[in-house]
């Protein structure tokens, strides 16, 4: 690179001319700083939200097709979820207050309240079902 003023020759990283005085159009680009300390983990509250969602649908379609034709619902498989996706949410809240991290925080509750939901209709479900049947 050339000074635009004197001419003389300057390096790449130059921000003025050392002959002349004259800025050169060196933009200096910054690299992004890594974040310090532990990155930051949201395992259990994005497993705990991802488990939630699968209790949630899969109690719903589940449980409202087997009371449509007649059967009962006692299928441990709508519930397990459920219970693993409260238990990994309520590790991601723990995990998230460690950290510090909102978003895990987020994740957190929303997987809480969707398997809290989906075991509360299922459950329901379930009694109305065995009040029927027996």
């Amino acid at each position: 690179m050339y000074c635009r003023h004197c001419g003389k020759e300057l390096s790449d990283e130059a921000m003025m001319c050392p002959n002349c005085g004259t800025p050169t159009e060196y933009i200096p680009v910054r690299k992004p700083e890594r974040a310090t300390g532990a990155p930051q983990k949201r395992f259990c509250a994005i497993t705990g939200f991802t488990l939630s969602v699968i209790s949630f649908v899969a109690t719903f379609v589940l449980v409202t097709i087997c009371m449509c034709f007649g059967r009962s619902c006692s299928d441990i498989f709508t519930i397990l979820p459920g219970l693993a996706g409260l238990v990994f949410g309520i590790l991601g809240i723990y995990e998230a207050k460690k950290t510090g991290d909102a978003l895990g925080r987020g994740f957190a509750i929303a997987g809480i309240v969707l398997a809290a939901v989906a075991l509360f209709y299922c459950f329901i479900i379930c009694a109305i079902s065995y009040s029927i049947h027996y």
